[in-house]
């Protein structure tokens, strides 16, 4: 009986050396250098993916770089200012007590704008609304020059906040006509849609 008493006490002291040599594969040494080797890897992505440069505005706050434009040396498209077509529409966002983000979530979305040969000479207008002001109805003259004629078309529309345009010849007169679209923390008359009637002048 001790004899079998001996045994197990000298299996089980084996058992605990065998466990400590385990332990010290992971000793402090060891633990240290996986530490200095995972921090080691996250500084280099910090250093790698951030701009290496950065820069203070007028304000004295930083921001980053930014890569350099490129142009093409003979683009497709090309830019043409306002002075040279005529069209100076702008969509100001204007914040009131009763019309801001928090009363009307879709302010900073802007108006919307219809492209339509709204004379029928075979040139694209375009008619702009402004969500906090007149809208605009440019006529094509030709060679990238339009005309503002809003007032003599009566499509100045400042009312209400307004967010979309269509363009449909609703009554099948040949001639296209706009649907207004209007929405915001408004009621009433204020939110109502308008449709505008085109026809021969």
């Amino acid at each position: 009986m001790s004899q079998k008493n001996n045994n197990q006490a000298g299996a089980s002291d084996s058992e605990k050396a065998d466990a400590s040599k385990k332990r010290k594969i992971f000793s402090k040494p060891v633990l240290l250098l996986f530490l200095f080797l995972g921090l080691a890897a996250i500084g280099y992505l910090v250093w790698h993916f951030l701009p290496k440069e950065e820069k203070t505005n007028e304000e004295g706050r930083y921001y980053h770089t930014v890569e350099e434009t490129l142009t093409a040396k003979n683009p497709l498209l090309q830019l043409l200012e306002g002075s040279e077509t005529g069209i100076d529409f702008q969509n100001d966002i204007v914040e009131t007590m009763a019309n801001n983000h928090s009363t009307n979530i879709n302010i900073y979305n802007g108006g919307g704008v219809t492209v339509a040969d709204v004379n029928n000479d075979k040139l694209p207008d375009i008619y702009f609304v402004c969500s906090n002001g007149q809208n605009r109805l440019y006529l094509n003259e030709g060679n990238f020059k339009f005309k503002d004629i809003t007032l003599s078309a009566g499509l100045a529309s400042e009312e209400g906040f307004e967010t979309s345009v269509a363009a449909i010849d609703i009554n099948n007169d040949g001639f296209l006509d706009f649907y207004v679209c209007r929405a915001g923390p408004f009621e009433g008359d204020e939110r109502r849609n308008k449709l505008y009637i085109n026809g021969p002048p």
